[in-house]
This record gives structure tokens, C-alpha cells and sequence, in this order.
């Protein structure tokens, strides 16, 4: 009898078939990863573009809500003539009682080299309220290096913001890092905080008296100085709300690099005052770089990965206060 002969693949055949296999699968994955880091980065641009219009809407809010006024007639808390001249004879006089932003030198890690004068925070006050931020650059200290005397520590009557709780202060309530805090704060004494003014009280609120070089003991002054020089620690009197934190912790954690407020106009007739603003908003992961002309994600500051997760924006627009 004729033995059977078994049927099936030689070690080519097979050999073959699970390269092709092989290959395929490679081919799906590649694929799928490169769909996942798509939807990754239209996520993170959706939001960016999304916040950065709750935003501007907000803002947009706060200033109409805000009485109209100019910047001329805040030299006028400069009770020391040569102080008040200044003020009133420089291009932006009166401006630093409306918006300030603070500059010092950040190393770039990756780059390995050192940018001059890159925002680390700042404040903008509307009249109605005001708002306190620290940049993106504090956030990522894998990418940037600040040093530490420039993370902006907030305290607002009981409680107190600070990158971490080692920052302690012992009669305070310790409520975690900000990115960007809204404040009710009718006066503007937010930015007034940050400047040299000597501020006591009175039975009208406060006034200004004098403009020293530092706080005299014997005045009633609930604010801590802070210079543009040396960051540190802006603290603000007591309020009856506590600031919102409007950059909120998401999947896509967003932080402001840079924001500027530019000199208001204001009509002769109608006494509107008409403001201009701009501000680049960014998701704290991936390589944001605000040094050149154009503002952009950098996958030479950072991994493939991160850099999926990177988005940037830059948004302007204007606004006016109609002195509701």
C-alpha cells in the first residue's frame, strides 16, 4: 500500500506568512499612533482656542462692567511731585495702575541656553476685577529653570497660593499653586499692591500719602511689597470672595506665556475708555517658544510625546469700559 502524504505550508511558506503578518501589524500600530497623536494635538488646539475665547470674554466683561477713567488721573496717587512728574510725562503714564507684567531671565533646558526677559507673571486690573497670573514657564520646570524667588506667592486674606506648601505660612490656609486667579476687587488694588505707594487707612478707604522707598512701621498698610526686580510675594487685603482659579487643571493643562495691555483711548464726547489687548495662550506640556516672530511649539524643546500634547495661541482683540 501507498503511504499518505500530509498536506500543509513548507518552512518558506510559513516563514513568509508571519513576515507579512509582521509587517501588517507594524502598519496598524504605526497608523493607529499616528491617528492618537493627531487627535491628541487637534484636543489640545480645540482647547486652547476654546478657553482663550472664555477668556477674552471674560475680560471683555469685567472691563464693561468697570468705570471709564484715565491714565493721567492715576499720577495723582503720586502725592511726591517728582514721582508724579514722571508718571504723567512718560508714554504709558498712569499705565502700571491698570496692568504690570514681570520679566527675569529663564533658562531653556533643552536648548541649553538662557532667554533674557521672559514673562514669569503678572496682574491687570479692570476696575471691576482684577487678575493675577503666573506664565507657562513656571509650570514646566523639566523644560525652564526660573529661580525660585520669581514664583509669585499670592495670599489673599486666610489663605494663601504658592507653588508648594513648603512655602508655608503658619497663620494662612494653604490652597495650592495658580495659574490664573480672578479677584473682585473694585479699586484696583491689586496693581496698586505691587507699587511703592504708602497706603493707610482712613475713614473714606484708602489714601496715599507718600511714595517711600519702603513701608513706614507705623503705617496701618495691609499689602507686602513686591518689586519688578525680584518677584517674591504680592498679598492682597481681605476679601469677602475667594478668587477663581480660571485655568483649570484638565487633561490639557493650559497656562498664559505672556499678556499686554496696551495704553486705553478714551472719547472726548461720550468719555468711553476703549482698550487693546493681547495674550498667548498655551497648553504647559511640549516646547512652546515665544523668542521668535512668530509663536510656536518646538519639538526641539521637548519629546515626540509631549509635543503631541502642544498647542499655542495668540489671541487680540479690544474692549471698552462703559462705566457700568
Amino acid at each position: 500500500m501507498r503511504k499518505g502524504t500530509k498536506k500543509g505550508f513548507t518552512l518558506i511558506e510559513l516563514s513568509f506568512a508571519i513576515l507579512f503578518i509582521s509587517v501588517l501589524l507594524l502598519t496598524l500600530t504605526l497608523i493607529a499612533s499616528e491617528i492618537i497623536s493627531i487627535y491628541r494635538k487637534g484636543y489640545a488646539i480645540k482647547t486652547v482656542n476654546s478657553v482663550g475665547r472664555e477668556l477674552i470674554d471674560d475680560f471683555k466683561d469685567a472691563i464693561a462692567e468697570s468705570p471709564p477713567a484715565k491714565l493721567s488721573s492715576f499720577c495723582n496717587k503720586y502725592t511726591e511731585s517728582e514721582t508724579r512728574a514722571v508718571c504723567e510725562s512718560s508714554t504709558n503714564g498712569g499705565l502700571e495702575f491698570i496692568y504690570q507684567q514681570f520679566y527675569t531671565k529663564i533658562d531653556n533646558n533643552s536648548a541649553g541656553k538662557t532667554d533674557e526677559n521672559l514673562p514669569y507673571g503678572g496682574v491687570f486690573c479692570t476696575g471691576k476685577y482684577s487678575y493675577i497670573w503666573k506664565t507657562g514657564f513656571l509650570m514646566n520646570p523639566e523644560l525652564y529653570t526660573i529661580d525660585d524667588s520669581f514664583d509669585l506667592k499670592f495670599i489673599y486674606g486666610d489663605v494663601y497660593y504658592a507653588k508648594t506648601k513648603d512655602n508655608a505660612i503658619t497663620d494662612k490656609t494653604y490652597m495650592g499653586d495658580f495659574r490664573l486667579l480672578k479677584i473682585n476687587d473694585n479699586n484696583r488694588d491689586l496693581c496698586q499692591a505691587n507699587l511703592n505707594l504708602d497706603i493707610e487707612a482712613s475713614s473714606g478707604g484708602s489714601s496715599y500719602t507718600d511714595d517711600p522707598a519702603t513701608v513706614d512701621d507705623d503705617d496701618i498698610n495691609p499689602y507686602y511689597y513686591n518689586t519688578r526686580a525680584n518677584g517674591g510675594t504680592i498679598e492682597y487685603k481681605t476679601g469677602t470672595e475667594l478668587p477663581v482659579e480660571f485655568l483649570s487643571t484638565s487633561d490639557s493643562p493650559l497656562a498664559l506665556f505672556s499678556l499686554a495691555v496696551y495704553p486705553p483711548a478714551q472719547t472726548t464726547d461720550t468719555g468711553k475708555t476703549l482698550y487693546s489687548s493681547s495674550f498667548i495662550l498655551a497648553t504647559v506640556a511640549g516646547g512652546v517658544n515665544i523668542m521668535t516672530n512668530s509663536n510656536f511649539c518646538s519639538a526641539a524643546l521637548t519629546n515626540s510625546a509631549d509635543f503631541s500634547f502642544c498647542a499655542i495661541n495668540k489671541f487680540n482683540f479690544s474692549m471698552q469700559a462703559n462705566g457700568g
